[in-house]
């Protein structure tokens, strides 16, 4: 009898341990989102597939992002000769387009900035803090990366200047194929 019960308890470990890995593997594809940016312009995750990959950067109104999404610029002039759509995504719950629009004036910046007033967009992308970053593949619809956009903001880190270049080396790699 004891070994049925110890078999079982193997049987029923294996069998959850599937199913969590099939969960965690699961959690990189999202949804077909819809928001609208600053400027008022639909996006949708599906109408995007033109693009090869999706970049995004969680903002706020704070000066480490402002200073990230001077950073993320730096990156669009990088790839700009590659089929890369970037974005801003703000879940700071404002969802006020006119306070947006003076916001990015003010800041310089010219990327678009979709509004997640509901924060679930962000949630399902597992934006968890202002300047993360998440590649997607818009046609599957998958997280492709998902951390700091360099050491420089990586949590934690108390780096002046970045050496490390995460989001831009992900993105390379998944260009590569």
């Amino acid at each position: 009898m004891l070994r049925i019960s110890s078999l079982a308890k193997v049987a029923a470990a294996t069998a959850l341990s599937a199913v969590v890995g099939l969960s965690a593997n699961a959690a990189d594809r999202v949804s077909d989102f819809s928001l609208v940016d600053h400027n008022g312009k639909f996006f949708q995750l599906s109408r995007q597939a033109n693009f090869d990959a999706i970049v995004m950067l969680a903002h706020e109104d704070s000066r480490d992002v402002r200073r990230a999404a001077s950073e993320l610029a730096d990156l669009t002039e990088q790839f700009a000769d590659q089929n890369v759509g970037f974005y801003l995504i703000d879940s700071s719950g404002s969802g006020d387009q006119a306070e947006m629009r003076e916001i990015a004036k003010d800041a310089d910046i010219d990327l678009p900035i979709l509004i997640d007033e509901g924060q679930l967009v962000a949630a399902e992308l597992g934006i968890t803090r202002a300047t993360d970053v998440v590649i997607l593949d818009p046609e599957a619809k998958e997280v492709v990366f998902r951390g700091a956009l360099n050491d420089r903001w990586a949590e934690g880190s108390r780096a002046r200047r970045a050496s490390e270049h995460y989001a831009a080396d992900a993105l390379t790699a998944f260009l590569a194929g």
